[in-house]
This record gives C-alpha cells, structure tokens and sequence, in this order.
C-alpha cells in the first residue's frame, strides 16, 4: 500500500485585533506530522496515529489548542499579540499595493477630485521650484564667496590701480617681491601681506576670531589710498 509523511501543523490560536478581525497565531510547538495512505479508487487518506495516542489533541482541533495556552495572558501578552497584528497587517497592506490598491486609495480620500491630482502635483512641484531655486541662489551668493579670497581679490585690485598685474603661473609671493622692487616703499607691508594670506590660507586653521583679525589685518595692510609714482601711470 503506498504511503507517505506528511508535515505541517496541528492547532493554533486565534488572536482578535482591536480595530475588528484578527489573526491565526500559529507556533513551532504546533509542528504535526501525519500519515497518508493511498486507497484505490478513494485516494490519498489521512492515518494520524496521534488520534489513537491522544485523541484530545486532534478531535477538539482549535478548541483544544486553546486550552493548552489558556495560560498564556496577561497584559504583556496581549500587547505582543496587537503588535504582531499590527506588523501583520501593515506588511500585507505594503506587499499587497498594487495599481489597484492605490487606486482605490485615492478613491477613498479624494473622491470625485481624483482626475484633478496631475495638476495639483504639477502645481506642488512648481511652488517648490519656485521658493527653492531663489532660496538656493541666494545661499550660493551669500556663502559661496571666501572671505580670505575677498581680501585677496580687493589687495590686488588696489595693487592693479597702481599698474601691477599678476603674470601667469606667478605666485603670490612672487608677485608681491616683483612689486615690493619696484616700489620700495610697500616693500613690508607686500611681505607681511602675502606671508598673512599663505599663513591664513595653508597653515593651522586659527580659532574664528584670530580669522577675523587676520582678515581685518589683511585689508589695513594695503591702504586704499595707494598713489601711483609720477611716472607711472594708474589704471583700472
């Protein structure tokens, strides 16, 4: 006669849920194995040898399962079980949302105004754009500008009005000393002026207010007021 083992499980809990429903809580303690035989001309037939071993677990079916974890209560229980509802249900609904399901959840909160929610993205999306874009602009303008680099930029400038331009690949102590020859006079404050800036720009960052100083040192060392030898004439 063939037969064969079949696995599963025997027995269960059902758990009821606060919202309504509820769900079948079963464990590895209900692992069941069973027999099946093949009878001709009837089929695959059940033979559980439990039933004749003890009958009270296979003839009550859940009623019994029940009973055994009749112990099983008490607040701290019954919060794991809502949890595990809750878990359950949130996953189904994740796994489960298809184009349907999203469907009928527009249906649900917008109704009849469903056919209006292309333009209301549309006209989200364009709001933001609108308030983000200058936002950004604006932070880019007021961040984005190096105020040791300004420094820099307002030195050389004072230093354009006197005819010196900075040459390619020429460096900013370079420059300073070609300046320095041929105006003897800024010889220290160009040094001092260059060595501040390379000390500020590569060396140890220094605490926010000696960056500060050095930035307030930095514009005193090159006066605005830099006049242009007789026979030199300005430019810019």
């Amino acid at each position: 006669m063939p037969a064969r083992v079949v696995a599963g499980y025997q027995g269960g809990r059902w758990v009821p849920q606060l919202g309504g429903g509820g769900y079948l809580d079963v464990r590895q303690s209900d692992a069941h194995a069973w027999s099946e035989v093949w009878l001709a001309g009837v089929g695959w037939q059940r033979v559980d040898p439990t039933g004749w071993v003890a009958p009270a677990r296979i003839n009550p079916g859940l009623p019994g399962s029940t009973e055994r974890r009749a112990a099983e209560t008490g607040p701290l229980v019954w919060l794991q079980q809502q949890w595990r509802g809750l878990d359950l249900r949130w996953t189904g609904w994740v796994l489960g949302f298809n184009r349907q399901a999203q469907a009928a959840l527009l249906e649900r909160l917008l109704g009849a105004r469903r056919d209006w929610l292309g333009l209301l993205l549309l006209a989200a999306v364009a709001f933001c754009l609108a308030v983000t874009l200058p936002l950004l602009r604006w932070g880019q303008n007021r961040g984005g500008v190096d105020p040791l680099r300004r420094e820099l930029e307002r030195g050389l400038v004072r230093l354009r009005r006197l005819g010196f331009e900075p040459t390619a690949g020429e460096d900013l102590g370079g420059f300073c000393a070609r300046v320095a020859a041929d105006r003897p006079e800024l010889r220290t404050p160009l040094r001092r002026f260059a060595n501040l800036y390379l000390a500020q720009r590569f060396g140890p960052p220094g605490s926010a207010a000696e960056q500060r100083a050095a930035r307030r040192l930095l514009g005193r060392l090159l006066p605005r007021g830099l006049a242009a030898r007789p026979d030199q004439p300005e430019t810019g």
